[in-house]
């Protein structure tokens, strides 16, 4: 597969794969109320390339032709809140931050066991 083979490859992938439903799920309903997942999503690409000739290496590797390729990317999704719809309002409700919860409990832990020792 040459470069532009791949970059089109890429190309289509995005095209196929980016939509609205990326950043919002399907929408689902409980008691009378639509609720619907919002998520951050970032995308990232880099790439890179050659074609020279270092005669006195590649001639004993590939003819004395040098060249080369590199393209690579990544997506990530986290979710970060719903929104909640119902005939009187809109709202965005969204996920607590998991690294503040998890340093509350260990503070919490660490407390506990601190005030164990004094009383």
């Amino acid at each position: 597969m040459n470069a532009a083979e791949l970059i089109q490859s890429i190309v289509e992938n995005l095209q196929k794969n980016s939509s609205v439903k990326t950043v919002f799920g399907e929408p689902f309903e409980i008691k009378g109320k639509t609720y619907i997942e919002v998520s951050s999503v970032a995308y990232g690409f880099g790439g890179g390339g050659g074609n020279t000739k270092f005669s006195d290496i590649t001639e004993q590797t590939n003819g004395g032709r040098g060249e080369g390729l590199g393209l690579g990317g990544g997506i990530t999704a986290h979710p970060i809140g719903m929104l909640e719809i119902t005939e009187e309002e809109t709202k965005f409700i969204p996920i607590e931050n998991r690294k503040k919860i998890i340093k509350a409990f260990l503070l919490g832990i660490v407390g506990g066991i601190v005030l164990k020792k004094i009383l």
